[in-house]
């Protein structure tokens, strides 16, 4: 059988268009704006760890004793008593756990989802990740979500830049483009603001997915951690579009 038996079988069907270098350099500023707000809220939680004396939090069992009205002590127990995730709310209810007045410190400060995003990338943070690498790199959908964690690294031949791979399964080889590392907003680093987004989820993960680099914690019901699922980043995708106009 040939190759291509039916080389034009397609002719055709409408090919899907294009942005224009207007509408993309929209789409990037939108997630500029996301990615920035989530890198400055990040690194306001690990000032936050920073200030606190975490030997002394540590060191007094009962939660009671704690002022967890004060952010940065609340922050330090989810590190150091839960690996940097927030236990489930079912866990803090639990008869005998001890853990109520977390919960309540939860509610005073907005809920897990105001709390969290101090420690690690909630999925809307990922998605806004993901379309700033994506425009940049053309990579499709499907690689990019599992684009792994040792996806960078420094290019053998010229100085300041980096290659970022990622396997494209329809083409079955990695493909590599390389980057400077020059601004903010440059793949490089963004893919290590990434990494530094979701080191903390990286125990919590199943085994085979803990290579993986868009790790998140959806925050609610059975609070899984795992890569973000496809429909999940579509929807929240559609989400993004509708909150930019």
């Amino acid at each position: 059988i040939p190759f291509n038996a039916f080389p034009r079988k397609n002719a055709e069907a409408r090919q899907r268009e294009a942005l224009s270098p207007a509408e993309m350099n929209r789409v990037l500023a939108a997630a500029r704006k996301e990615v920035d707000a989530a890198w400055a809220t990040f690194n306001e939680g690990q000032a936050l760890l920073a200030r606190v004396d975490r030997a002394a939090i540590a060191a007094t069992s009962d939660l009671r004793q704690l002022d967890l009205d004060d952010l940065g002590i609340l922050l330090a127990v989810i590190e150091d008593r839960f690996g940097g995730v927030p236990p489930k709310v079912n866990d803090m209810l639990k008869k005998g756990a001890g853990l109520w007045p977390l919960h309540f410190a939860f509610l005073r400060h907005g809920g897990i989802g105001a709390v969290a995003p101090r420690l690690f990338a909630l999925p809307d943070t990922i998605v806004a990740y993901m379309i700033a690498i994506g425009a940049q790199t053309y990579a499709n959908a499907e690689a990019l979500r599992l684009m792994r964690r040792d996806c960078m690294s420094e290019h053998l031949l010229l100085e300041g830049r980096v290659l970022v791979s990622w396997h494209k399964a329809r083409a079955g080889r990695e493909q590599r483009r390389s980057f400077l590392r020059d601004k903010s907003f440059s793949v490089p680093s963004l893919i290590d603001q990434v990494l530094a987004l979701t080191r903390r989820l990286v125990p919590h993960a199943p085994p085979a997915s803990r290579n993986l680099l868009f790790l998140t914690d959806p925050v609610r019901a059975s609070r899984t951690v795992a890569p973000i699922p496809g429909y999940l980043a579509a929807k929240l995708t559609r989400r993004f579009v509708d909150r930019h106009g």
